[in-house]
Formats: structure tokens, sequence, C-alpha cells
């Protein structure tokens, strides 16, 4: 058995591999090379219609491209690129072999940048190990 966490970056490195990174949350010093989706677990609630010890973990999935908005992108390259990458992401969510449901998907800007990134929110209910050794 694995943690939410690590099944979740699983199934999504199974989903989306050939368009983006998917990697565990971390703050990025610079803007990606590669589009990238950073894993980020917001909640936890207790979910007892679906089995004892049952849950219901509400992820972020904050999705970045490679290139930043500056004023001489009149062409919106980097609204496309984004735009292209959830799209790709959501249909991937949608048919995919996964456990993780989508609810909203809203545009944003990564913590303190420029960068302009997609924030799906998602929720994975099951009993999953925990990801702290008593």
């Amino acid at each position: 058995m694995s943690t939410a966490r690590e099944t979740v970056l699983v199934q999504l490195d199974q989903l989306a591999a050939d368009a983006a990174q998917v990697r565990a949350y971390s703050r990025l010093n610079r803007q990606p090379a590669r589009p990238t989706v950073l894993v980020r677990m917001d909640e936890i609630e207790p979910n007892p219609t679906a089995g004892s010890g049952a849950r219901t973990y509400k992820f972020a999935l904050i999705v970045l491209g490679t290139k930043l908005v500056t004023d001489d992108d009149s062409k919106g390259g980097a609204d496309d690129e984004l735009d292209e990458l959830v799209e790709l992401l959501l249909d991937a969510l949608d048919v995919g072999p996964t456990d993780l449901i989508w609810t909203s998907a809203k545009r944003g800007t990564y913590e303190a940048t420029d960068s302009p990134c997609y924030i799906i929110e998602t929720e994975l209910t099951g009993t999953y190990e925990s990801e702290v050794t008593p």
C-alpha cells in the first residue's frame, strides 16, 4: 500500500509523462525548462461512507509552462502553452485510469513570481498509508 500523495504522483506520471514532468510540491527558484505539474496535498477529510478509515484527500495540481508572460508577448505564447497543457491534463484525468477526480481549474500566478499557472483542484478517496511512520 502507498500513501495518497504517492498514488497521485504515480497516476499523474502515467497520464502526463509525455507532456509534463510530475513532482511533489516544492518552491521553484526559476521557470521550469519542461512543463511541470507540482502535486500539493491541501486538505484531508474523513469519509465514512467510503468504508472504515477512508478519507478524502484534496490535492492542488499546480500546472506550470515554460514561458513567461512579458511585455513583448503580444501573441500570447505563454497563455497558449499553458491553456493547451491544462486542457491536455484535464482530458487525461477525465478518461485515464485514475481514482483522482478534478473539481475545478483556476488560473493564477505561481507563488511570488510572474509565472502563469493553473491550479487544478482534485480529490482522491480511499484508505492509504500515513505519510508519517509512528
